[in-house]
């Protein structure tokens, strides 16, 4: 399961930085 990256938004697609990339 994907986690809620750094920016808190929508869990769509979470990079290797965990950070939200729409």
């Amino acid at each position: 399961m994907a986690q809620p990256g750094a920016d808190g938004r929508a869990p769509i697609c979470f990079g290797p930085s965990g950070k939200s990339m729409d």
